[in-house]
């Protein structure tokens, strides 16, 4: 589908403004010649029909931007169409969940490496301790500089006791949770298809679509869509869900809740 398709000067234009609800993309799209936010403008054709568009903020206020005014409803439905078959795909959340497997192998790592880092100063300040009981246990109460050793002890305890302490802290982390099979995938995979395909959920799919998409730049000959795809999941690099929680909220009938 051309861009030019959807550039159109049916009507003139009678007021802006419309229902964001209605919508899918106000507040993402941006014209690819200034950069400018595109607001909704209505019109009225000779019908008294009403038709409404995306146009470059700029352009609107009489900036100089050659900026078209587009459709609203097409190019809508052009781009919900576009992020369902290029991006909402089952390769693509295969993808996402590859991912994930990286992130919880890495979390694992990490935690080994966070631990044996922990026990290595613990056993450090255990065979200074002992070495310092020694000395103490040979020489008694005799022991030279018994005042400083006694205190190094009290400082070695305080710093044994904290290591102990974070590394019950290490144990106690939750481990990340990863039960996704091929079927979960295409659940999701559906399920995301149905959350911006129905058309009573327009603000729900809006609001889906801001979650990943940070914007779409509408150019003279295509459009640009900048997206954040571990974000399609709620999925952050440091952060690995299970999938009762990656998966999209659904109703009883198993499709997008409202």
């Amino acid at each position: 589908m051309k861009i030019q398709k959807l550039i159109t000067n049916r009507a003139p234009v009678e007021g802006s403004g419309s229902p964001k609800s209605t919508h899918l993309f106000t507040g993402i799209l941006k014209c690819g010649l200034c950069g400018s936010a595109m607001h909704i403008e209505s019109s009225t054709g000779r019908n008294k029909k009403q038709y409404h568009y995306y146009r470059c903020g700029d352009a609107k206020r009489g900036f100089e931007c050659e900026g078209k005014r587009i459709s609203a409803p097409e190019i809508d439905a052009f781009l919900a169409k576009t992020i369902l078959d290029k991006i909402l795909t089952k390769e693509s959340v295969t993808e996402i969940i590859r991912e994930i497997e990286i992130s919880t192998s890495e979390w694992w790592k990490n935690r080994k490496r966070r631990r044996d880092a922990t026990v290595a100063e613990i056993r450090v300040a255990e065979a200074k301790r002992s070495k310092i009981f020694d000395i103490m246990e040979t020489y008694g109460k005799d022991t030279p500089d018994i005042k400083q050793l006694s205190m190094r002890l009290g400082e070695l305890r305080s710093q044994i006791e904290a290591l102990e302490g974070s590394l019950l802290v290490l144990e106690d982390e939750k481990d990340p949770v990863l039960d996704i099979s091929a079927d979960d995938i295409a659940t999701a995979t559906e399920s995301l298809r149905l959350l911006v395909t129905e058309e009573a959920s327009a603000a729900t799919a809006r609001t889906f679509f801001s979650s990943f998409v940070k914007k779409i730049e509408i150019q003279a000959e295509q459009v640009v869509i900048k997206y954040d795809p571990a974000k399609i999941m709620n999925h952050e690099s440091s952060v690995v869900h299970s999938k009762n929680w990656w998966l999209p909220d659904l109703d009883s009938n198993q499709g997008p809740a409202d």
